[in-house]
Protein backbone atom coordinates (compact mmCIF):
# COMPACT_ATOMS: atom_id res chain seq x y z
CA UNK A 1 0.00 0.00 0.00
CA UNK A 2 1.44 3.55 -0.83
CA UNK A 3 1.00 5.70 2.12
CA UNK A 4 0.23 9.63 0.60
CA UNK A 5 1.29 12.20 3.47
CA UNK A 6 0.18 15.64 1.72
CA UNK A 7 -3.19 16.47 0.15
CA UNK A 8 -3.43 17.16 -3.47
CA UNK A 9 -5.20 20.42 -2.82
CA UNK A 10 -2.56 23.03 -2.12
CA UNK A 11 -3.82 24.56 0.94
CA UNK A 12 -4.83 21.50 2.55
CA UNK A 13 -1.41 20.31 1.64
CA UNK A 14 0.22 23.69 3.33
CA UNK A 15 -1.48 23.59 6.17
CA UNK A 16 -0.92 19.75 6.43
CA UNK A 17 2.71 21.17 5.83
CA UNK A 18 2.36 23.53 8.72
CA UNK A 19 1.28 21.47 11.32
CA UNK A 20 3.32 19.02 10.55
CA UNK A 21 6.46 21.62 10.95
CA UNK A 22 5.01 23.10 14.10
CA UNK A 23 4.97 19.47 16.17
CA UNK A 24 8.19 18.98 15.14
CA UNK A 25 9.60 22.58 16.57
CA UNK A 26 7.33 21.81 19.63
CA UNK A 27 9.07 18.45 19.84
CA UNK A 28 12.50 20.24 19.69
CA UNK A 29 11.87 22.80 21.98
CA UNK A 30 11.22 20.76 24.76
CA UNK A 31 14.05 17.83 23.79
CA UNK A 32 16.03 21.23 24.29
CA UNK A 33 13.94 22.18 27.15
CA UNK A 34 14.70 18.64 29.20
CA UNK A 35 18.44 18.76 28.24
CA UNK A 36 18.65 22.28 30.36
CA UNK A 37 16.70 20.39 33.15
CA UNK A 38 19.40 17.51 33.18
CA UNK A 39 22.45 20.07 33.20
CA UNK A 40 20.71 22.45 35.89
CA UNK A 41 20.07 19.23 37.50
CA UNK A 42 23.30 17.79 37.19
CA UNK A 43 24.88 21.09 38.43
CA UNK A 44 23.23 20.93 41.82
CA UNK A 45 24.90 17.08 42.11
CA UNK A 46 28.38 18.63 41.46
CA UNK A 47 27.92 20.95 44.17
CA UNK A 48 27.78 17.81 46.35
CA UNK A 49 31.00 16.52 44.92
CA UNK A 50 32.99 19.44 45.06
CA UNK A 51 32.10 19.38 48.72
CA UNK A 52 32.92 15.65 48.68
CA UNK A 53 36.67 16.52 46.96
CA UNK A 54 37.18 20.16 49.68
CA UNK A 55 36.67 17.53 52.75
CA UNK A 56 38.66 14.78 51.54
CA UNK A 57 41.34 17.76 50.75
CA UNK A 58 40.65 18.65 54.08
CA UNK A 59 41.00 14.92 56.06
CA UNK A 60 43.99 14.59 54.13
CA UNK A 61 45.78 17.99 55.86
CA UNK A 62 44.07 16.82 59.19
CA UNK A 63 45.54 12.97 58.65
CA UNK A 64 49.13 14.40 57.87
CA UNK A 65 49.03 16.35 60.66
CA UNK A 66 47.95 14.08 63.23
CA UNK A 67 50.84 11.85 61.94
CA UNK A 68 52.97 14.56 62.51
CA UNK A 69 51.52 15.19 66.57
CA UNK A 70 51.94 11.81 66.53
CA UNK A 71 55.93 11.91 66.29
CA UNK A 72 56.00 14.33 69.68
CA UNK A 73 57.86 11.96 72.42
CA UNK A 74 55.34 11.35 75.06
CA UNK A 75 52.51 13.18 74.09
CA UNK A 76 52.45 12.58 70.43
CA UNK A 77 49.45 10.92 70.79
CA UNK A 78 47.11 13.24 73.04
CA UNK A 79 47.97 15.93 70.59
CA UNK A 80 47.57 13.42 67.59
CA UNK A 81 43.98 12.88 69.16
CA UNK A 82 41.61 16.42 68.39
CA UNK A 83 43.41 16.28 64.37
CA UNK A 84 42.11 11.78 64.09
CA UNK A 85 38.58 13.32 65.11
CA UNK A 86 38.84 15.86 63.12
CA UNK A 87 39.50 13.79 59.58
CA UNK A 88 36.83 11.50 60.79
CA UNK A 89 34.63 14.15 60.81
CA UNK A 90 35.66 15.46 57.33
CA UNK A 91 35.46 12.12 55.86
CA UNK A 92 31.92 12.45 57.29
CA UNK A 93 31.28 15.67 55.18
CA UNK A 94 33.08 13.79 52.37
CA UNK A 95 30.44 11.02 52.04
CA UNK A 96 27.70 13.10 52.44
CA UNK A 97 28.68 15.34 49.80
CA UNK A 98 29.36 12.24 47.49
CA UNK A 99 25.72 11.60 48.28
CA UNK A 100 24.36 13.90 47.48
CA UNK A 101 26.29 13.96 44.23
CA UNK A 102 24.84 10.40 43.44
CA UNK A 103 21.37 10.87 44.52
CA UNK A 104 20.89 14.43 42.34
CA UNK A 105 22.88 12.79 39.03
CA UNK A 106 20.92 9.78 39.33
CA UNK A 107 17.60 11.57 38.79
CA UNK A 108 19.31 14.12 36.06
CA UNK A 109 18.03 11.88 33.31
CA UNK A 110 14.58 10.46 34.81
CA UNK A 111 13.47 14.38 35.31
CA UNK A 112 14.53 15.26 32.45
CA UNK A 113 12.62 12.63 30.33
CA UNK A 114 9.70 13.59 32.26
CA UNK A 115 9.79 16.81 31.25
CA UNK A 116 10.18 15.72 27.83
CA UNK A 117 7.59 13.03 27.01
CA UNK A 118 4.80 14.54 28.61
CA UNK A 119 4.16 17.42 26.48
CA UNK A 120 5.58 15.79 23.20
CA UNK A 121 3.55 12.34 23.71
CA UNK A 122 0.60 14.44 24.36
CA UNK A 123 0.80 15.51 20.97
CA UNK A 124 2.58 13.11 19.18
CA UNK A 125 -0.32 10.72 20.03
CA UNK A 126 -2.66 12.88 18.62
CA UNK A 127 -0.60 14.44 15.53
CA UNK A 128 0.66 10.71 13.97
CA UNK A 129 -2.15 8.54 13.90
CA UNK A 130 -4.35 11.54 12.17
CA UNK A 131 -1.40 11.67 9.75
CA UNK A 132 -1.18 8.39 9.64
CA UNK A 133 -4.60 7.65 8.60
CA UNK A 134 -5.05 10.19 6.19
CA UNK A 135 -1.62 9.01 4.15
CA UNK A 136 -3.03 5.61 4.03
CA UNK A 137 -6.58 6.68 3.14
CA UNK A 138 -5.56 9.10 0.45
CA UNK A 139 -3.06 5.95 -1.00
CA UNK A 140 -6.10 4.01 -0.79
CA UNK A 141 -8.01 6.26 -2.80
CA UNK A 142 -5.43 6.88 -5.22
CA UNK A 143 -5.42 3.11 -6.08
CA UNK A 144 -8.61 2.27 -5.79
CA UNK A 145 -9.63 4.88 -8.33
CA UNK A 146 -6.70 3.35 -10.45
CA UNK A 147 -8.56 -0.29 -10.59
CA UNK A 148 -11.13 -1.58 -12.76
CA UNK A 149 -14.38 -0.66 -11.41
CA UNK A 150 -12.91 1.38 -8.89
CA UNK A 151 -14.59 4.76 -10.31
CA UNK A 152 -17.87 3.15 -9.22
CA UNK A 153 -17.26 1.78 -5.74
CA UNK A 154 -15.93 5.45 -5.18
CA UNK A 155 -19.27 6.68 -6.15
CA UNK A 156 -20.68 3.99 -3.87
CA UNK A 157 -18.83 5.60 -1.05
CA UNK A 158 -19.53 9.19 -1.70
CA UNK A 159 -23.23 8.24 -1.83
CA UNK A 160 -23.25 6.36 1.68
CA UNK A 161 -20.99 8.99 2.88
CA UNK A 162 -21.17 12.62 1.36
CA UNK A 163 -23.97 15.17 2.63
CA UNK A 164 -27.17 14.93 0.75
CA UNK A 165 -26.60 18.69 -0.38
CA UNK A 166 -23.57 17.57 -1.98
CA UNK A 167 -24.81 14.63 -3.60
CA UNK A 168 -27.43 16.65 -5.48
CA UNK A 169 -25.41 19.23 -6.85
CA UNK A 170 -24.23 16.09 -9.01
CA UNK A 171 -27.62 14.42 -10.11
CA UNK A 172 -31.25 15.04 -8.25
CA UNK A 173 -31.22 11.09 -9.21
CA UNK A 174 -27.60 10.40 -8.46
CA UNK A 175 -28.37 6.73 -6.81
CA UNK A 176 -30.85 5.39 -10.28
CA UNK A 177 -28.04 7.38 -11.96
CA UNK A 178 -25.09 4.97 -10.33
CA UNK A 179 -27.36 1.94 -10.68
CA UNK A 180 -27.57 3.02 -14.44
CA UNK A 181 -24.10 3.08 -14.34
CA UNK A 182 -23.98 6.75 -16.27
CA UNK A 183 -20.76 6.93 -16.75
CA UNK A 184 -20.83 11.00 -15.99
CA UNK A 185 -22.85 11.07 -12.70
CA UNK A 186 -20.13 7.91 -11.58
CA UNK A 187 -17.29 9.98 -12.23
CA UNK A 188 -18.34 13.13 -10.59
CA UNK A 189 -19.27 10.87 -7.53
CA UNK A 190 -16.14 9.30 -7.53
CA UNK A 191 -14.21 12.56 -7.50
CA UNK A 192 -15.92 13.70 -4.72
CA UNK A 193 -14.63 11.30 -2.65
CA UNK A 194 -11.15 11.62 -3.96
CA UNK A 195 -10.92 15.65 -3.17
CA UNK A 196 -12.27 14.22 0.20
CA UNK A 197 -9.51 11.60 0.49
CA UNK A 198 -7.06 14.39 -0.62
CA UNK A 199 -6.69 12.59 -4.30
CA UNK A 200 -6.40 14.68 -7.90
CA UNK A 201 -9.55 13.22 -9.03
CA UNK A 202 -8.94 12.01 -12.15
CA UNK A 203 -10.73 13.96 -15.13
CA UNK A 204 -14.78 14.00 -15.69
CA UNK A 205 -15.37 12.58 -19.16
CA UNK A 206 -18.83 13.75 -20.32
CA UNK A 207 -20.80 10.66 -20.88
CA UNK A 208 -22.20 10.07 -24.19
CA UNK A 209 -25.66 11.05 -23.61
CA UNK A 210 -24.33 14.44 -22.64
CA UNK A 211 -21.80 14.59 -25.96
CA UNK A 212 -25.00 13.96 -27.93
CA UNK A 213 -27.25 16.17 -26.14
CA UNK A 214 -24.21 18.84 -26.91
CA UNK A 215 -24.27 17.84 -30.66
CA UNK A 216 -27.62 18.19 -31.04
CA UNK A 217 -27.97 21.70 -29.91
Amino acid sequence: MTLRPYSASPLRALLQIGADLTVVVWCWFWVKFAMAVDDAVRSVGDVGYRVQGGAAGIKDGLDGAADQAGQVPLVGDTFGRPFTAAGGAAQTIADAGRDLGDRVTGLALPLALVVALAPVLSVVLLWLPARYRFARRAGETAALAAMPGGQSLLALRALATRPVHDIARISPDAVDAWRRDDADVVARLAALEQRRAGVRPRPVRPSPAALGGAGGA
